[in-house]
């Protein structure tokens, strides 16, 4: 009981950090050049296919960013979250979009 009533002031605390709201806003940008197609209606599966990189390496690349930038800032644990969010985000691709 005494663990339920912590967890407004967290939740308050959490959301007026800015490194949080930054690491959102990592995440939707890594998002979206993730998925141009779909997103922002483009012909080309990949922004920087004119890099002659194929099968979106640079968007996974990109995705570590805020995953290494929340580990920094808030812990393992946090980092860990991080990198299920990756994962959840790139799966769509890997198993509905992509040919291989």
């Amino acid at each position: 009981m005494v663990e339920l009533m912590s967890t407004g002031p967290r939740i308050k605390k959490l959301a007026a950090n800015p490194h949080f709201w930054g690491i959102v806003i990592l995440f939707i940008v890594c998002t979206v050049l993730h998925y141009p197609q779909q997103i922002l209606g483009i012909s080309s599966p990949s922004i920087f296919s004119f890099m002659g990189l194929s099968r979106h390496a640079i968007e996974r690349i990109l995705l570590l960013l805020p995953v290494c930038y929340t580990g920094l800032i808030f812990g393992l644990e946090w980092g860990l979250i991080g990198l299920t969010a990756a994962v959840i985000i790139m799966l769509p691709r890997v198993y509905l979009i992509s040919d291989y």
